[in-house]
């Protein structure tokens, strides 16, 4: 998968479902978000391996001003 695919895929899996980030907390994200990153993306990118240097397990849930931001 490339990379403007893997932004898309990002994007459709977390952008649509929660159109207004800023009434989304962080038990949202334990809840709706972490799961399907654990399903989808934990295999590759979590604490036994990390392809392409990411990690997706620890990231801060706020996506906007959290320290993970530049990831996300």
């Amino acid at each position: 998968m490339t990379i403007p695919r893997l932004n898309l895929a990002i994007f459709l899996a977390f952008g649509l479902p929660f159109p207004n980030a800023t009434a989304f907390g962080e038990n949202d994200f334990e809840e709706s978000v972490k799961p399907v990153l654990a399903k989808r993306c934990f295999r590759c990118h979590g604490p036994e391996k990390q392809k392409g240097k990411l990690r997706l397990d620890q990231l801060d849930p706020d996506m906007v001003n959290g320290i993970g931001a530049e990831t996300w």
